[in-house]
Order: C-alpha cells, then structure tokens, then sequence
C-alpha cells in the first residue's frame, strides 16, 4: 500500500494533496476487509485454483459497481447497497478523496467506517468457518462410542 498509494505517486510526479499520515491510517481497515474476504472466499472454495478463478470472474463487476468506471448516480439503488459489500466500492472513494482531492481523515469517515465494518464482518465470517472446521465431527464421535 505505501508503495502504491505514496512513493509511486511521487516517482512519476502525479499531483497529489493527501498527507501520508491520513492515506496510511485509511489502508488499514481496507487491507483487514480485503484479507477477510479472501479468507471466506478461500474457506468457501477449498482448492486454490477455484479462488483465483472465482475472484477473477468477479473482479470486473467489482470494478464497475465501486463507482470508478461507471458513475454511482446510474447504478440501480439495490445494487449499489449490495456493493457496499465489497472493501473496495468504499476504499475507491475514500483513497481518491484523501490522496488527490487532499481530504481529511473526518472527510471520509463514512468510508473509513464503512471498511471497519467489512474488516469485523468478514473476519466474523471466517472466525464462525474455522472453528466449525476445527470443531470434531460429533457422529464419528457418537459411532466410536457406541
């Protein structure tokens, strides 16, 4: 993230206003929500090539419904609250607003707010997952019992 968000910037001389503080403290409810999700996604599908071929079939409508390629305005109203469900429909206005527009931090609390609860809600996903994963299966239980 820092590499992508403040040094690349720098190094080819695009214009940029955020302070590095504010974008820096912004990446870190975005990393946990898109570690999260991967995490359910991996936990759903159990071999490594159906994650990555799942995740890539979806990363174009991701694209389009965070708002960046197609404007929000046009978006239907149920599908736009369902992309609120993806980290990156929240962390696309957020970033753009803090290191180009040079918003503070109080600008995009919503945003901010908004991957605090995708970062609890996927890792309360992934929790539930892996402790059923861990927990014994009771009917091989109850069979070497008997």
């Amino acid at each position: 993230m820092p590499l992508y968000l403040i040094a690349l910037p720098y190094f080819y001389g695009l214009p940029r206003l955020g302070g590095v503080i504010p974008i820096l403290i912004f990446a870190v409810p975005f990393v946990l929500s898109v570690s999260g999700l991967g995490l359910v996604v991996a936990a759903i599908f159990k071999n490594p090539l159906s994650v990555q071929l799942v995740l890539a079939a979806i990363g174009w409508p991701f694209f389009f419904l965070a708002g960046f390629a197609w404007p929000t305005e046009v978006i239907p109203p149920a599908v736009h609250m369902a992309s609120l469900l993806v980290p990156s429909t929240s962390a696309i206005n957020g970033f753009t607003r803090l290191a180009q527009l040079g918003a503070p931090l109080a600008d995009v609390r919503a945003e901010f707010l908004m991957l605090w609860g995708l970062a609890l809600f996927y890792g309360g996903i992934v929790w539930i997952l892996e402790v059923r994963r861990r927990r014994p299966d009771r009917r091989n239980v109850r069979i070497a019992a008997a």
